[in-house]
């Protein structure tokens, strides 16, 4: 915690946490203070980050052996930001895993095992603007997609998707860069990629 002026920590204040974690607090240009969590364990118990949660804005769960996003611990945060749980074992992504969090933005998921997302997973997280979805085992783009209007950046690159759909993408108007080199598509359909304005940069192996 470095270069702030946090005058005082409770000395409780990671007591009834029982994972190896590592704070970094980090000063924002409006004063505040943004904290960065990240946790090294496979288990996350349900009071984990609790004494934590009213700070924290960037949580990091990669590179652990996670098998499900831990929903229950991630319940108790309302004001976190960016969220990475990269590099994990989780196989799918069911309604449910993301409790109601409004304030996300960035969910990073890359080098999991997803072959499976549910189409109402994220509808609880509708202000997300940047998706990682990299180097999972998805067929195609996923329709839960379409519950995110303020969508930005989708990274879907390195999945299995042979052919992209039309009218899923039209539900991301916001849509400014879309990833999906390293699939095998063979097929496009004529509409995939129309009403989207915004869209800057497409990398796609078609």
């Amino acid at each position: 915690m470095l270069y702030n002026r946090l005058e005082w920590i409770h000395p409780k204040a990671f007591e009834r946490n029982t994972i190896a974690a590592r704070m970094r607090a980090e000063k924002s240009p409006n004063g505040s203070i943004k904290a960065t969590y990240e946790v090294a364990n496979a288990t996350i118990e349900e009071d984990a980050l609790e004494s934590v949660a009213q700070s924290l804005r960037s949580l990091r769960l990669d590179s652990n052996k996670l098998r499900a996003v831990p929903s229950n611990a991630l319940s108790k945060i309302r004001h976190l930001e960016v969220l990475n749980l990269g590099n994990n074992l989780i196989p799918s992504l069911r309604v449910g895993a993301f409790p109601q969090m409004n304030t996300l933005m960035v969910l990073l998921m890359k080098r999991n095992q997803i072959t499976e997302i549910d189409d109402e997973v994220f509808s609880n997280i509708t202000s997300l603007k940047v998706l990682e979805l990299d180097d999972n085992f998805l067929t195609q783009i996923p329709t839960a997609v379409t519950k995110l209007p303020d969508l930005q950046e989708l990274s879907i690159s390195g999945n299995r998707i042979k052919y992209i759909e039309g009218g899923i993408l039209q539900k991301t108007p916001t849509l400014a860069l879309l990833e999906l080199k390293g699939n095998p598509l063979n097929g496009v359909h004529n509409s995939a990629f129309a009403f989207l304005p915004r869209l800057r940069k497409l990398q796609h192996p078609i």
